[in-house]
C-alpha cells in the first residue's frame, strides 16, 4: 500500500500504472534519475579513477581526467587570486 495516496502498488516490472497510458510512474522516473545521477557522480569521483592506478593499470582516460582536474582547479585559483588582487 502506498503511504502517500493510500493505493496499493503492484510490483510489476513495467513501471507503469494501469490506465496511465504511456507515461511512466513517478517512482520509475525517480529511480531512473537517481541511477543516472549515481552514474555521473561515480564517473566524476576522484576515487573511481584512482582505483585503476592503485592496481597498476595505466589508463589514459584516468590520466586525462586528473590533468583536466589539475587545469580546472588551477584556473579557478588564478581567477580567485586575480579577483582578490584587482578590486572592481
Amino acid at each position: 500500500m502506498n503511504s502517500i495516496s493510500g493505493q496499493s502498488v503492484s510490483g510489476g516490472g513495467s513501471g507503469r500504472q494501469p490506465g496511465s497510458g504511456s507515461k511512466p510512474s513517478p517512482s520509475s522516473i525517480d529511480e531512473a534519475s537517481s541511477t543516472q545521477a549515481g552514474g555521473v557522480l561515480s564517473y566524476l569521483s576522484l576515487l573511481s579513477h584512482y582505483k585503476g592506478l592503485l592496481k597498476g593499470v595505466f589508463n589514459s582516460m584516468d590520466v586525462a581526467y586528473y590533468l583536466l582536474m589539475i587545469a580546472l582547479f588551477t584556473g579557478f585559483t588564478i581567477r580567485r587570486l586575480d579577483a582578490a588582487r584587482l578590486p572592481h
